[in-house]
Order: structure tokens, then C-alpha cells, then sequence
């Protein structure tokens, strides 16, 4: 299943958008959410940009994932997801993203809260 795509509230778009924006107008988001949908990224530069772009001033993005390195995870989940947390973490960070937080309350997976990098914040 691909990632949800970029949308304000009550908006819907076709899967096809998901990666690609969906044509979100700039700042006009308050809030991601991308729950177990992060690892099927092709193109995660593209779609940080897009979200970057998106987000507004104050916008969280919020991103809940299996964590493929927690002990006991079978050998077919660990093909599956692309990448290791560390990666996907250095992936949104290098895309002009600050963690702002990492609840430690899920088993599997890895939960965080990312907002636009101050730089990012003042240019706009």
C-alpha cells in the first residue's frame, strides 16, 4: 500500500498522488500522518520536498513505522522494510526536518514527531 498522500483536512486524493503531493498548495497543512507507510517510499526525497512545501509554518509530520532492528522480527519483515530507522531518520532530517519527539509507547514500531527546521520556518 502506497503512503498516504499530502492533504488538508477532509481532502482525499488517488493513490497515484501519494508520493508526488497530490498538488497541495504551499502551507496548507497543519499536520502528516504516515502510520506504517513510510518503508514503501520509492522516491523519498520527492516526497519530503513535497511535504516540506506543504506543511505550514508551526506543521508536524508525524511518522509511525516497523522498526525491522527490534529483536524477534521475522526474517520476511525485515526484507520488507527498505531501511533501518537510523536511515529513514537520516532521510527526513537531510530533507530540512528536526525530531521534536519519540514516544517510546509502541512494540514494533518507531513513533516521531518531526517539524520544520528553524531555516526552513524563517524563509517563508
Amino acid at each position: 500500500m502506497p503512503p498516504a498522500p499530502l492533504l488538508g483536512t477532509g481532502d482525499r486524493a488517488d493513490d497515484e498522488d501519494a508520493e508526488h503531493g497530490g498538488e497541495q498548495p504551499a502551507a496548507s497543512i497543519d499536520v502528516a500522518f504516515l502510520c506504517d507507510a513510510y518503508h514503501h517510499l520509492e522516491l523519498p526525497n520527492t516526497y519530503l520536498a513535497d511535504l516540506r512545501r506543504a506543511l505550514g509554518p508551526d506543521g508536524r509530520s508525524v511518522v509511525i513505522d516497523y522498526d525491522r532492528t527490534r529483536p524477534g522480527t521475522k526474517a520476511w519483515m525485515k526484507e520488507h522494510i527498505r531501511a533501518d530507522p537510523g536511515e529513514f531518520r537520516r532521510e527526513i532530517e537531510a530533507a530540512w526536518f528536526v525530531l521534536s519527539a519519540s514516544p517510546a509507547v509502541l512494540v514494533e514500531n518507531f513513533f516521531w514527531v518531526f517539524e520544520l527546521d528553524d531555516r526552513v520556518a524563517r524563509a517563508r
